[in-house]
């Protein structure tokens, strides 16, 4: 909720959501989850506080701070052969694999976040949008919140040409993760290092109802794990067609 209008304005947000851990809802989120995983909902009570100022019609930022507390908050971590019972409320077995699948592990989570959010408007034609967020986590009984960054940041500057021809560029960074694998009386843990995206994208619209997109990603050609052991393509690209009903 807002307490003022205009200037500078604090900001207070108290929620909390239920996230679901069924295989079909598991599954949207990690396309290479063992078959039948599941895992205890997660409960997330979550407060955010801070200060946002629009400033004449160009420009606006907001700066907070926030506190999250996770009832099972579920992490992936690679499964081998032989793994019976990954524990803590999810359930499964695997036998023949060799870390080229998921289970879910789950454990309680606390966090501290810290962010900053910027736009920037000329014109109505250029736009330059940007965040930067810190987290720290202390999780209740695993070492590491396994996958989850410290740092987050990402960038988009975008240029639209009578509202037909839409060109826009940015990045998104991730900082370093720990991945943690089933492997071993005790798992095994690596690291995976900060990535870089950049990436470059157009829209063209013939009509408001039809228009035709280009995406290029990663032009820098990084080493990209969204999960680990599951390189990302280098260089690559999309493209299509936009049809509105």
């Amino acid at each position: 909720m807002d307490f003022l209008e205009g200037g500078l304005t604090p900001f207070v947000d108290i929620r909390g959501t239920i996230t679901d851990n069924s295989y079909r809802s598991l599954l949207y989120r990690n396309p290479y989850l063992y078959s039948g995983q599941f895992a205890l909902n997660t409960i997330d009570y979550s407060g955010r506080a801070g200060l946002k100022e629009v400033i004449g019609s160009s420009f606006k930022y907001q700066l907070y701070g926030g506190y999250s507390i996770l009832e099972n908050a579920a992490f992936w971590a690679n499964a081998y052969e032989g793994y019976d019972s990954p524990g803590n409320g999810a359930s499964a077995a695997f036998y023949g694999n060799e870390g080229n699948v998921f289970t879910v592990l789950t454990d309680d989570l606390n966090y501290f976040e810290a962010g900053l959010e910027v736009q920037a408007n000329f014109l109505n034609v250029f736009t330059l949008t940007g965040g930067l967020n810190y987290y720290h986590y202390s999780p209740d009984n695993f070492e590491q919140p396994w996958g989850m960054p410290e740092w987050k940041a990402r960038f988009e500057a975008a240029y639209n040409h009578r509202n037909k021809l839409y060109i826009h560029a940015g990045f998104d960074y991730l900082g370093k993760r720990q991945m943690f694998s089933l492997l071993g009386t005790a798992g095994t843990v690596n690291e995976v290092a900060g990535q870089f995206d950049l990436k470059i994208g157009a829209d063209y619209f013939i009509h408001k109802q039809f228009g035709m997109f280009v995406q290029l990603n990663n032009l820098l050609g990084h080493d990209i794990y969204y999960f680990n052991r599951y390189k990302e393509l280098g260089i690559n690209g999309t493209a299509g067609v936009k049809i509105s009903f």
